[in-house]
């Protein structure tokens, strides 16, 4: 494996340990959730978080992403951004407190808990900033640590509002905010932020720079939350909050998928940026593609194939029907990783408002079969509404980015693995109980023989990472 090749992997094992570590902490407390939740208590804690993943965007003007990518950048000083991009979020934060404040009084909203929402709303807009800047620095393991902290003081934070107290929903929200004042304390001092942290200092040049950077990106977020979380709204108007509990815990499901999204998609920023201006960039894409393809393929059946069999043991009996949706979810995330693969050519190219374009019309056409068709199939508008506008995001930027990089794509075997998904979703219909077990046993052999290679590669990478992290851990005993 060549340098570029075990960066990213190196990356990827860092983002792993605590995506993967915060993941399965979560995972773990889901059968708590769905028995001390009804679906609408779930369902309204999902409506908070989905208006969240709406409004920091807005008010922080996208600058994150601004300050994570600068600071990747040799030509600008470290101090110099992060002192920029701390001062700006402080006073956004400061304002956007009191316009809201304002706008409570005025029309007299009526919204319970609002000021710890308002606070956790902050709170997250402050401490996503600073998990940037982390990445910025390349302090990964940091990031990583501090994430696996996070879900434990919340998960355990959670036990205790709801389980030891008899909290609601709004336990949750008590618990995030404790949580993410902790987490970002122990950032901010064990990260040694504050060593590149200066009040004065503001360069204004450099944040026009960050802004034009920035704010095209925020079109961008907000066709992502059309495409992500918008069917939250339009199942509650239309079905109810019980529909949204049952959505968001197929999304939770989902999520398993998308951590290693998430992980593969940070990494890869990182890697392609380094290696935009090499002369065997197209060779260096399209091996990591199509290598990324099999694994997706690989994920998705598996997830779809366990799912099923395990959902008497893993939620209560109201969210039983989750896994119908999940499994297209699943899908989903699929082409939502290969639609994240391409799009690094906009950062790479620093080329944001690019990639407008290709969200814009994958979000209209989310919400158009949302709105057409939610009152008549329900739930299953929602997932194949994700599903179809992940899919157009795909193929979209296949063809505008070409002017970036160039990529061949493995067709072959892109049409084996959707033609393997379907069967074995078909299959969640029409068996269930030992009959489904006995089938899905098969499955497996089968996929393990199509797959033997690639399952072959994931074995010898997963062999790397314990290797990595054991010497990891020598290193850091030594020190």
């Amino acid at each position: 494996m060549n340098n570029k090749g075990k960066r990213l992997l190196i990356d990827m094992f860092l983002y792993a340990i605590g995506d993967f570590g915060s993941k399965i902490i979560s995972f773990l407390l889901v059968p708590f959730y769905t028995r001390y939740l009804s679906t609408g208590e779930y369902g309204s804690l999902d409506l908070v978080n989905t208006t969240q993943s709406l409004i920091i965007p807005i008010i922080s003007l996208q600058l994150t992403s601004g300050i994570f990518r600068y600071l990747l950048d040799d030509k600008y000083d470290s101090k110099d951004v992060v002192s920029t991009g701390v001062n700006f979020t402080l006073i956004s934060s400061f304002i956007s407190a009191i316009v809201f404040m304002i706008i409570y009084k005025v029309f007299d909203l009526q919204i319970p808990y609002i000021g710890v929402i308002m606070v956790f709303f902050l709170f997250s807009m402050v401490n996503n900033m600073f998990r940037q800047i982390l990445r910025g620095l390349d302090n990964i393991k940091v990031y990583s640590i501090t994430g696996i902290l996070s879900t434990l003081f919340f998960c355990l934070l959670n036990i205790w509002f709801i389980g030891g107290l008899g909290m609601s929903y709004e336990g949750m929200i008590y618990a995030n905010v404790i949580t993410l004042f902790l987490v970002t304390i122990i950032i901010i001092f064990w990260g040694k932020l504050f060593k590149y942290y200066d009040i004065k200092m503001f360069n204004k040049d450099l944040f026009k720079e960050l802004l034009t950077y920035s704010i095209p990106l925020i079109p961008n977020t907000i066709n992502w939350w059309i495409m992500n979380v918008s069917d939250r709204y339009l199942l509650n108007v239309y079905i109810g909050l019980s529909a949204v509990g049952i959505y968001s815990i197929a999304n939770k499901f989902a999520s398993f998928l998308f951590m290693f999204n998430s992980i593969f998609d940070r990494a890869w920023q990182t890697s392609a940026i380094e290696n935009y201006h090499s002369e065997n960039r197209d060779a260096f894409f399209t091996s990591v593609f199509n290598k990324l393809l099999k694994f997706q393929v690989l994920m998705v059946l598996g997830c779809i194939i366990a799912l099923k069999p395990c959902m008497t043991f893993l939620v209560g009996p109201e969210y039983r029907e989750a896994w119908k949706y999940a499994n297209i979810l699943f899908i989903a995330n699929m082409f939502l990783s290969f639609g994240l693969f391409y799009g690094v050519a906009y950062n790479c190219a620093k080329k944001t408002k690019d990639a407008f374009t290709t969200t814009v019309y994958s979000a209209i056409l989310n919400f158009l079969i949302n709105f057409l068709l939610i009152k008549y199939i329900g739930i299953y508008a929602a997932a194949i509404s994700t599903l179809l506008a992940y899919l157009a995001l795909w193929i979209s930027r296949i063809f505008t980015i070409k002017k970036y990089f160039k990529v061949k794509i493995d067709y072959k075997e892109l049409v084996k693995g959707l033609a393997l998904i379907s069967i074995v979703n078909a299959i969640d219909f029409m068996f269930s109980g030992v009959k489904l077990i006995l089938v899905d046993v098969v499955l497996i052999i089968i996929i393990m023989f199509l797959y033997k290679k690639t399952i072959f590669i994931i074995f010898n990478t997963c062999k790397t990472y314990i290797k990595s992290a054991k010497n990891k851990v020598k290193q850091m005993k030594t020190n």
